[in-house]
């Protein structure tokens, strides 16, 4: 997997972008932001595209559990979006994504290009922010 560090300008997803400015914001005078915290407004994000997830922790294995789906979410990968529900080829690469985001603490803005179908190019954005 390629990594980079970019500067959150280069978030191509206005929501997305709005979202992480938000968080920055609240890290700057906080430090890392509690959930509760959170609150970037109506028009700043679109929930039914977001996905919540807290992590279980036991004898070193972590475990990521849904809190919430958005109805988008639900579209993609079905009722109840879990690990599970992703599909292989992709597990490696959201496992590592948010294991990087816990590891880090900071935010991590993923893009997965791949092809649909048809052959068409499409490519997948991802941000995670951690509280």
């Amino acid at each position: 997997m390629q990594v980079e560090l970019i500067p959150v300008q280069a978030i191509k997803s206005i929501s997305q972008r709005s979202l992480a400015l938000h968080w920055l914001r609240l890290h700057a005078k906080l430090g890392l932001p509690q959930f509760t915290d959170f609150s970037p407004g109506d028009r700043t994000h679109d929930p039914r595209q977001m996905l919540v997830w807290t992590i279980d922790e036991q004898a070193g294995e972590r475990r990521y559990r849904p809190l919430y789906s958005g109805s988008y979410v639900f579209e993609a990968f079905g009722a109840g979006a879990t690990l599970a529900s992703v599909p292989a080829s992709l597990l490696t690469i959201f496992k590592s994504g948010m294991d990087a985001c816990v590891a880090s603490a900071s935010i991590i803005y993923m893009t997965i290009a791949t092809s649909d179908p048809a052959g068409h190019p499409v490519e997948c954005e991802r941000l995670l922010l951690p509280f």
